[in-house]
């Protein structure tokens, strides 16, 4: 099956982004390089805006597809919560985008993730996906706080990580074990049977 002109461009988008950076990256080069008029490419974006939304969108999407796949094996929270921290700490840091974004326009990082209109940001998609995955693992009154907070926590805690990358909490043990116990019940609290179920 052929790919999708929308699919087409959000490709084209990414390569000028790692190539060019966003600040000289053009709906006219992603045209150029997607092989499409550069009216096609407005009428599928709208904006350059509109196409930054689009890449994030893809992203999110990849990155989530990836990270289900990686806890498939899991059987426990631990170990799900590990699971998911050393994929998660492993894909941003090879993720040639957001590094090429880091070392080079991290102001356009940062305004990547900001809520814009009609755009949900990636902090709010990737939160309501990782509640998805809490409701899994865990009932409500075994949380510190809703499933909702727990899991906008565990996003910006391993977001974090992007953003700052130097640390002392250099085992994604360590860091999983932290945050289960940042999100569990005081009496439940540890990364071995940190108040969350067992499957």
């Amino acid at each position: 099956m052929s790919e999708s002109p929308t699919a087409n461009l959000v490709e084209a988008a990414i390569g000028c982004l790692i190539d060019y950076g966003v600040a000289k990256t053009s709906l006219t080069d992603v045209a150029r390089r997607g092989g499409v008029s550069r009216t096609t490419a407005y009428r599928i974006f709208g904006s350059k805006q509109g196409m930054l939304a689009a890449v994030a969108r893809d992203q999110v999407a990849s990155y989530l597809a990836a990270l289900d796949r990686s806890l498939a094996d899991s059987d426990s929270p631990a170990d799900a919560m590990r699971a998911g921290v050393t994929f998660s700490l492993s894909y941003l840091n090879e993720h040639a985008l957001l590094q090429r974004l880091f070392r080079n326009e991290p102001e356009e990082l940062i305004d990547l993730i900001v809520e814009r209109a009609g755009s949900p940001e990636v902090i709010t998609l990737l939160t309501e996906a990782t509640g998805e995955i809490l409701t899994k693992w865990v009932e409500p009154d075994q949380l510190r706080v809703t499933v909702e907070e727990a899991a906008e926590w565990v996003v910006r805690a391993v977001y974090s990580f992007l953003l700052i990358p130097t640390t002392r909490i250099s085992e994604p043990d360590r860091i999983a074990a932290l945050l289960l116990s940042g999100i569990s019940v005081p009496s439940r609290a540890d990364a071995t049977s940190p108040g969350l179920r067992d499957t």
